[in-house]
């Protein structure tokens, strides 16, 4: 197993995440303290859901002509770029566009870096190693807010630091020549023609990032606004988040431990409907800190399990530089799911109170469960495993990439 060009990929993948969670507490203070409200803000993120979209068209040119390495390097430089411009002119218009580049910018090195994973991978191992790259992603993620909480969201320094950590984090993966390696000259045509052929492919695995990216953003946005709706201090708001995050760090190992001994679309069908089973709960476990904290640490778990269960199904299918299309389609159904969690949920919750925040997204879960679950493809997938332990998928692969 290339242990070491892994560790490098996943250090440039979970470096560059800091600066996801850092970007967006940050841009938004410092758009506040600039004397700018809430509409304004909240349009000005919508630009940081964007990025992917924008790559798409990006991606084949840069790595015909840049390789895998460049490609990362020249997504990380650009968003380090737009980051030192922010605080020189904070207007919203002009912010609006600094964010889709660094939107952009962050989507090509995850795009690259996340398909450079799932290729180093033995197949007999890729659960637990995307499960360990999940969890350091998870650590990045929570650090993030501590850069804000430490520098603030006044003059150059946090900006400065968050175009370090992109500069930093694409050093890992230029170092390790091997990358260039891993996929084939980018082949000519529509890219949106292959990214529907991916998709069409491995719908299960997208439907599963889709939920998870609705899953995701809207517990993040919401569930501090439910804790105190159900009479919970803000600071026990906050705590029950970070509750939710710890889960999604601690259960991930153990859930791609079993996504390589077990049928893979049945472990993904058991944690879609461990997610549904639990948001159903609390409701019920909404006057009890102590019950609500073991069900968000449960929840945080294996919702954040979707994430990497998705991958593993995609590594399963495609080889080559039809991985970086599977996992450009793969960052935009994430980015989907969470433009499309928060509004609805949040909508949800002001007409029919608290409880719909868990029942909604539990009603969005379990098509996913039933879908996962499909006795005929469990039986056919049981069997394939059965027949070929260290073998993987990949049908479809090569004309998709070729």
């Amino acid at each position: 197993m290339p242990r070491a060009a892994l560790a490098a990929v996943i250090a440039t993948a979970s470096l560059v995440g800091v600066t996801i969670s850092l970007n967006l507490p940050l841009l938004s203070l410092a758009l506040e303290g600039a004397g700018f409200g809430p509409g304004a803000i909240g349009v000005n993120t919508a630009a940081s859901g964007l990025g992917a979209v924008l790559a798409v068209p990006l991606l084949m040119p840069l790595h015909r002509r840049l390789g895998a390495r460049g490609t990362i390097a020249c997504g990380a430089g650009a968003a380090a770029a737009a980051m030192v411009v922010f605080p020189l002119y904070p207007d919203p218009l002009l912010w609006f566009a600094l964010r889709l580049v660094v939107s952009a910018g962050t989507a090509l090195v995850f795009i690259i870096s996340e398909a450079a994973i799932n290729a180093l991978a033995p197949e007999a191992r890729r659960g637990r190693i995307l499960a360990l790259y999940a969890t350091v992603f998870s650590l990045g993620y929570a650090a993030g807010p501590l850069v804000v909480a430490l520098l603030g969201s006044r003059g150059f320094a946090p900006f400065l630091a968050s175009a370090g950590l992109f500069l930093v984090g694409a050093l890992p993966a230029w170092c390790t020549r091997r990358l260039d390696g891993l996929f084939t000259a980018p082949p000519s045509g529509s890219a949106a023609a292959r990214l529907l052929a991916v998709v069409r492919e491995a719908k299960l695995a997208y439907a599963a990032i889709l939920v998870f990216g609705v899953l995701e953003a809207s517990i993040f946005a919401l569930l501090p606004i439910y804790a105190t709706m159900r009479g919970f201090a803000e600071a026990e708001g906050a705590l029950l988040v970070s509750t939710w995050i710890l889960g999604n760090i601690l259960l991930q190992y153990p859930i791609g431990w079993l996504a390589d001994r077990l049928p893979r679309r049945l472990v993904l069908a058991s944690v879609a409907a461990a997610v549904a089973l639990v948001l159903f709960a609390l409701p019920f476990a909404a006057w009890s800190g102590l019950w609500l904290s073991g069900l968000l640490l449960l929840l945080g778990g294996c919702a954040g399990a979707l994430y990497p269960l998705s991958l593993v199904l995609i590594g399963e299918r495609f080889r080559g530089f039809a991985l970086t299309f599977a996992n450009t389609a793969f960052v935009i159904a994430i980015e989907f799911g969470m433009v499309l969690g928060p509004p609805a949920a949040g909508l949800a919750m002001a007409a029919f109170g608290p409880a719909a925040l868990p029942v909604g997204l539990a009603l969005a879960t379990i098509p996913l469960a039933l879908a996962a679950a499909r006795p005929q493809a469990l039986r056919g997938r049981l069997s394939e495993r059965l027949r070929r332990p260290s073998l993987g998928g990949g049908r479809g692969m090569d004309r998709i990439g070729s």
